[in-house]
């Protein structure tokens, strides 16, 4: 798997000189997928040090090489520092690097020295997870409210007082109300959960909210 890519030969940026102390909680998340770093350093690079098949784009000819102190599973020694690159910000914006930004509440680059992130698994790389304007699969979201339509009719037609004999007596749409309970919601919270899971900060469990939403919709 590749995380840890020397950052070549660049410039060091001003104000990430200093050595910082490690905190807790570094380290693997769930099932390796997301991983809790530090940031120990930032350089500037040639655009050629950045792997080819790095999953973001770099469209800037140097890149800003960050590196995140993380805590090795075989508990070696010294472990490599993960390198996230993005756009060298003095020739071009990189939507990702103010994200990461804003998600930690900083206003300057240099803030992010010592600083803790999450970083999620993409394509074999480890990248700083931002928030997404959508974050969740839109298969689940989709599905989630296809799965819950037959309860919303249902709940309409109680209020209303309108259809509701018929709805029960429908084969139909008891057909459809079992597929949507047993298959579509659960399936839908598994993807929309996954997604989560390893392309956001969230850390719960797909398959625990898979089982947990599946017992909620029979109940």
């Amino acid at each position: 798997m590749s995380h840890s890519e020397d950052p070549g030969d660049g410039a060091r940026l001003a104000g990430w000189e200093g050595e910082v102390d490690p905190p807790e909680g570094l380290g693997f998340v769930g099932r390796e997928l997301q991983v809790r770093g530090q940031a120990v350093g930032a350089h500037v690079v040639d655009r050629s040090a950045v792997p080819e098949d790095y999953p973001a784009t770099i469209d800037t000819s140097r890149a800003l090489a960050i590196q995140f102190r993380v805590d090795d599973p075989d508990e070696t020694e010294d472990p490599e520092p993960i390198s996230a690159y993005f756009a060298w910000p003095a020739e071009g914006t990189d939507d990702r690097l103010a994200a990461l930004l804003e998600l930690q509440g900083l206003d300057e680059l240099t803030q992010l020295h010592g600083e803790t992130a999450l970083l999620a698994l993409e394509e074999e790389y480890y990248l700083p997870a931002t928030p997404d304007p959508h974050r969740g699969d839109i298969r689940g979201v989709y599905g989630i409210g296809f799965g819950l339509a037959p309860y919303v009719i249902v709940a309409a037609a109680g209020i209303f007082g309108v259809g509701l004999d018929a709805l029960a007596g429908s084969a139909a749409f008891l057909a459809a109300w079992v597929v949507a309970t047993v298959v579509v919601l659960p399936v839908s919270t598994y993807l929309d959960a996954a997604h989560l899971a390893t392309a956001t900060t969230w850390t719960g469990s797909p398959v625990r909210w898979t089982i947990a939403a599946a017992w909620l919709y029979r109940a």
